[in-house]
């Protein structure tokens, strides 16, 4: 009974799993168009985004 029991939950869940938490996102066709949008840079300039990587986004 109990080995029974084990294999229907295996079953479900690996039913859920292909049904709902293995698919991925579709991938992205291109760069997104990003004009006239805002973007927040955030960072420590010790840690790699600071002030030098983010300034050829845009004026701040």
């Amino acid at each position: 009974m109990g080995w029974a029991l084990l294999g229907v939950g295996l079953l479900l869940a690996l039913y859920a799993l292909l049904r709902h938490g293995l698919r991925s996102a579709p991938w992205p066709r291109g760069r997104p168009e990003l004009r006239g949008r805002t973007a927040i840079v955030t960072g420590e300039p010790r840690q790699g985004t600071g002030t030098g990587p983010a300034a050829p986004l845009g004026p701040a």
